[in-house]
């Protein structure tokens, strides 16, 4: 198991202001356990005004999470009929584009702390949990495939964002609606089923598409590879 070790102060509170960084944390039993603390010096690390400590995987999920709402609000911007509103909201994505990626870099340079524990209760299931995609970063997402031009584009638009999120029914319902032929349906369908939540409520997914055949077959794929 590997954690970020981050000063609160410097590090930690620009990237909650700025980015909306998750609260949720996860809070270890208050029992001894052995840690490898590299990346600083005794010295630096007892001088620390607030250290805390976060899962190193969290962070990484969470970049790339803030990264792809970036990028789709960056398409949608595109989108502004006035032009020096356009180009006011992409001086500003530019400004938060450059702080994420200094903050980015300084994350991966913070030290790491490895803990060994032979009772240490499994997260197994917290790690398979599947969660649902928050509205704000749906709505970013259905926004960036609405305004896309065409089904190509909204179709990557759909399976770039199925490698981050988890969605419903519903949520995939209207993604795909917003693609307007059967075929670049059907793949968009492809990519965002694994990612349900609740594939059990899919059926109305397949009457997205225009023919049968092709509704059957679909199925019979998806079903085969749950």
């Amino acid at each position: 198991m590997r954690f970020v070790l981050v000063n609160t102060l410097s590090h930690l509170f620009v990237f909650l202001a700025l980015f909306f960084l998750s609260s949720q944390t996860n809070v270890l039993a208050q029992e001894k356990v052995n840690v490898n603390i590299s990346g600083i010096d005794l010295r630096s690390l007892l001088t620390a005004k607030s250290p805390i400590v976060l899962e190193q995987s969290e962070i990484d999920e969470e970049l790339k999470r803030i990264s792809s709402a970036l990028e789709a609000l960056t398409h949608m911007s595109q989108m502004i009929a006035d032009e020096h509103a356009r180009t006011a909201m992409n001086a500003q994505i530019q400004v938060i584009k450059a702080k994420f990626k200094d903050l980015e870099a300084k994350l991966k340079q913070a030290p790491t702390i490895q803990v060994f524990q032979d009772s240490q209760v499994s997260t197994s299931a917290q790690n398979t949990e599947k969660k649902q995609v928050d509205s704000m970063v749906f709505s970013q997402i259905w926004g960036g495939v609405e305004q896309a031009q065409f089904d190509e584009d909204k179709v990557n638009l759909i399976r770039q964002n199925a490698k981050l999120y988890y969605f419903t029914t519903r949520q995939a319902n209207l993604l795909i609606e917003a693609i307007s032929f059967s075929q670049n349906r059907k793949e968009a369908l492809i990519a965002i089923y694994p990612r349900l939540i609740d594939q059990d409520q899919a059926d109305e997914l397949f009457g997205l598409l225009d023919n049968e055949k092709d509704q059957k077959a679909i199925r019979q794929l998806l079903m085969k590879n749950r």
